[in-house]
């Protein structure tokens, strides 16, 4: 009698349990599978079903490789703490077709042998999560190309006023040369050169400009070709020469005959040294001196 009163108190507690469980198991907003040591699904929880859009007679008693697609390989952050361990990255396929992304804790279950008899799973829809960072990463994305466009146009429209001053003071100084007197030939195409190569310059600058599509699709065009560094230099320095006198500012090349030609967008490349030479004289002092050396690397 002592035994079967004991047997009755276990097979109560057992009982009260499996309500415990199955309550649990039945309104936890979470979904839980339990999948036997051959794959099979053994019991599905209704939360599981709706991520699903399944019934449990849909999805029990199928093999789990049916439903579920390969693991994602890395983890991006969106994995979450689920049963008090680290959730990984798990794909199912649901009933009308769609790829549900869930963040799955994984327990296995033993018997008193020590024999894995299920795998119970804790899965978190991850799909709002996933929608919420991809609209986050799209809204970075916009802010990032609104301020280099930014960025972009206002750094052009720094460098557009250095050829366009470079043609102004050409062009006055041949003004100049008339109101006084003729200007000496050799003089004269010299002030006219580089007044044109100051317009073609000008041109490629504001290529750029018209053409944004290029810089909104992060494409910035570049022509990568062998260039003369000394004709480089000396359209150069002619752009910020009317600056220079103007300034009182003496400038002169010093170009290694090793550093003949460089592998560089030639635009971009006058651009740049431009800016270097245009600083430099609009920072330095009246009487100074601006030198631009160029010498061989590696």
């Amino acid at each position: 009698q002592l035994e079967i009163d004991e047997r009755r108190q276990a097979e109560g507690r057992l009982a009260v349990s499996e309500q415990r469980f199955r309550a649990i198991f039945d309104n936890v907003n979470i979904g839980v599978t339990v999948v036997d040591p051959q794959g099979l699904v053994v019991d599905v929880n209704p939360a599981f079903c709706a991520m699903m859009g399944a019934t449990a007679a849909q999805l029990q008693q199928r093999p789990l490789a049916d439903i579920r697609l390969p693991d994602v390989a890395e983890d991006d952050g969106t994995a979450v703490a689920l049963a008090g361990g680290q959730a990984r990255r798990q794909r199912f396929l649901t009933h009308d077709g769609r790829v549900l992304q869930v963040a799955a804790s994984l327990r296995t279950l033993v018997d008193a042998t020590g024999q894995a008899v299920a795998t119970v799973g804790a899965l978190q829809d991850l799909t709002q999560m996933l929608r919420l960072r991809e609209a986050e990463r799209e809204r970075e994305q916009a802010e990032i190309a609104n301020r280099t466009k930014s960025e972009f146009l206002a750094r052009l429209s720094h460098e557009l006023r250095t050829p366009l001053n470079a043609i102004l003071g050409f062009a006055q100084k041949l003004g100049q040369a008339d109101a006084e007197g003729a200007m000496e030939g050799a003089r004269r195409q010299h002030s006219l050169a580089q007044i044109r190569q100051a317009g073609w310059h000008l041109l490629d600058m504001i290529n750029d400009v018209l053409d944004l599509s290029r810089m909104e699709a992060g494409n910035l065009r570049l022509t990568l070709e062998p260039v003369s560094l000394a004709d480089l230099a000396q359209e150069a320095m002619a752009m910020v020469e009317p600056a220079a006198q103007q300034g009182g500012v003496t400038m002169r090349l010093s170009l290694s005959p090793q550093a003949d030609r460089v592998q560089a967008d030639p635009v971009r490349l006058r651009q740049i040294v431009i800016n270097l030479l245009g600083n430099a004289v609009k920072y330095n002092r009246s009487g100074g001196r601006v030198v631009l050396r160029t010498r061989p690397a590696g």
